[in-house]
């Protein structure tokens, strides 16, 4: 669980205390803090089943630039080499082409979070723009983005593993047909990469 859920979680815990009238244990026993931090954890996103197998991608995660062929790229008007940067520790590409009539920018990586897609979803509220219950090349899916009303820009995440996602972020020219519906040309380009991974690139 990460940090600011279990500090929530342990803030609650502690006003539940205050309000039943009970104490810390004394004796060795459990506390009611500690039982309901513990009962939370047992029921966190990160320990619902899973639906789908996870994905082998360490080697993509190192060089993500790896994700698309040629000619995908192309497709795309992308025409330079992916940049990749590592300063993160886990690997992200990014490609640019100002020129382009259909994607301008694009970023793909992996994004270890604890829970993965489940985690993501229980922070909804996070941001301003977000859809769940989506799916992605046969995946479960979310959508977010930094304005309530995606316009040229959105990003995907797909499940990968219980605490891992494909994140993909693409910025499109104004010419392109997507321009006002974002998200479908991200879960476009999510697709092909993970058509590429299920493939072994």
């Amino acid at each position: 669980m990460n940090r600011i859920l279990r500090t929530t979680l342990c803030t609650t815990a502690f006003a539940a205390l205050a309000l039943s009238g009970c104490s810390n244990d004394v004796g060795g026993e459990v506390t009611t803090v500690d039982q309901a931090v513990a009962d939370a954890e047992a029921s966190s996103p990160s320990d619902e089943e899973r639906t789908v197998d996870d994905l082998d991608v360490d080697a993509a995660a190192q060089n993500p630039c790896v994700l698309l062929t040629d000619e995908q790229l192309a497709g795309l008007q992308l025409v330079e080499p992916g940049e990749l940067d590592e300063s993160g520790g886990v690997g992200q590409c990014s490609w640019s082409n100002r020129e382009s009539t259909s994607v301008k920018r694009l970023f793909a990586g992996r994004d270890d979070v604890a829970g993965g897609i489940a985690e993501l979803t229980a922070n909804s509220a996070s941001f301003p723009f977000f859809e769940a219950g989506i799916e992605v090349a046969g995946r479960p899916s979310v959508h977010y983005d930094t304005m309530a009303e995606p316009i040229g820009q959105c990003s995907v995440q797909v499940d990968l593993t219980a605490d891992s996602a494909l994140l993909i972020t693409a910025y499109l020219a104004e010419e392109d047909p997507a321009y006002h519906d974002p998200c479908t040309k991200s879960d476009e380009i999510a697709s092909l990469m993970i058509e590429n991974i299920h493939a072994g690139f």
